[in-house]
């Protein structure tokens, strides 16, 4: 992850940084304060339901700092969220990225990438099963 944070500083493209471990929290803040110095995107993924009041605070200050925010929810209950972020999105004319974890809410990208489509806004999917990875390089 290191050497691509590279790579990203020298190219001006996007980092995303995906932390499995409870002990790589501390990490994501080092990085995101490289990122705010260095005017990159930073995303962060959280597996587990204690890291969500987290988020929110990364919002706010890309909000101030006008920096893209990326949200991953893992459960059901956190679907109505993303939709809000994604109307804040369309009021900043930020980036909004979602991804599901689940099969069922694969028409649900479909629907979303047809709203980036439709306002400029740029929609990235991640797909983690291994019968999906063709739909990336798509």
């Amino acid at each position: 992850m290191a050497v691509y944070y590279e790579n990203a500083a020298y190219s001006g493209s996007v980092v995303i940084f995906i932390f499995r471990y409870e002990l790589h929290f501390p990490l994501m803040a080092v990085y995101y304060e490289n990122a705010a110095y260095s005017g990159s995107v930073v995303i962060f993924i959280f597996r587990y339901e204690l890291h969500f009041p987290l988020m929110a605070v990364y919002y706010e200050n890309a909000a101030y700092s006008g920096s893209v925010v990326i949200f991953i929810f893992r459960y059901e209950l956190h679907f109505p969220l993303m939709a809000v972020y994604y109307e804040n999105a369309a009021y900043s004319v930020s980036v909004a990225i979602f991804m599901f974890w689940d099969e069922q809410h694969f028409a649900l990208m479909a629907v979303y990438y047809e709203n980036a489509a439709i306002t400029d806004f740029v929609a990235i999917f991640m797909f983690w099963d291994e019968q999906h990875f063709p739909l990336m390089a798509v």
